[in-house]
């Protein structure tokens, strides 16, 4: 599988879109197909990260950002960027996004086909980090990596997703509250369904992973605290497995006994 094109949906908060290349056997002969997937539970922290690593380029590129300007000033033009897809080979790469110029306006931005030729002083950092995101790209397609509802609520509340709903505020609410808010953004904003206690039935000799396919996703009993470090875990927890049916068009989240 060669990945050339790449596209966050909902801003990775609900998957991507990949294209890529496939060797497949037809009538005796090797053909490369386009394959075009979609992937629908959000992506990982560690695919999230060189995303925003490009934000820079996309903009230096672009000639938002020039030499003149300040470290704050550029720092504000990074923070109000987006890099939402991206296409690439062996020699080139296209970067897509946008960047809010008004509250809750943006304009799209796109880089041209940026060559090797043209000189860019960046090629070569950009190259290594679509390499990271390819990396990464795979681990998530593959479902090897977990995403837990601390890490999805967190970094859904702080991009500001949430109109009027900061961290300051999920903190202020009790442990229930947090739960509930988290049950209601899976439901309501990724399309899951979510099954807790009495509305599951599992039984005794059953193996949800041998059923279905999935990726688990951690129920936090306890308030998450202040300042909140990605990685961190807490020591308690309630372990929920979503898979997704390939009859249904929404996640089912199962209960692990």
């Amino acid at each position: 599988m060669k990945i050339k094109a790449i596209k966050l949906v909902d801003s990775g908060f609900k998957g991507m879109e990949v294209v890529y290349l496939k060797n497949e056997l037809k009538d005796g002969r090797t053909v490369i197909n386009e394959i075009k997937e979609k992937r629908r539970h959000p992506i990982h922290f560690g695919l999230e990260v060189p995303f925003k690593d490009l934000r820079f380029h996309l903009l230096r590129i672009c000639d938002v950002l020039n030499d003149r300007m300040g470290k704050e000033e550029i720092d504000s033009a990074i923070y109000n960027c987006e890099v939402l897809a991206i296409e690439f080979s062996d020699d080139y790469f296209v970067i897509k996004g946008k960047k809010e110029v008004f509250l809750g306006k943006s304009i799209s931005l796109k880089s041209p086909k940026v060559e090797d030729g043209d000189c860019y002083e960046y090629f070569g950092a950009v190259n290594g980090i679509i390499e990271k995101i390819v990396e990464e790209t795979q681990l998530y397609m593959s479902g090897i990596v977990k995403v837990d509802n601390t890490e999805v609520v967190l970094r859904y509340i702080g991009a500001g997703k949430e109109k009027g709903f900061d961290m300051d505020s999920f903190n202020a609410l009790s442990d229930e509250e947090q739960k509930e808010f988290t049950v209601n953004l899976i439901q309501n904003k990724f399309g899951g369904i979510v099954l807790m206690g009495d509305d599951v039935e599992i039984a005794e000799s059953a193996d949800v992973n041998d059923e279905k396919e999935g990726i688990d996703i951690v129920i936090d009993a306890s308030p998450i605290p202040l300042p909140f470090l990605p990685f961190s875990a807490p020591d308690e927890k309630e372990n929920i497995h979503i898979v997704i049916d390939p009859d249904n068009d929404k996640e089912e989240i199962i209960l692990n006994a």
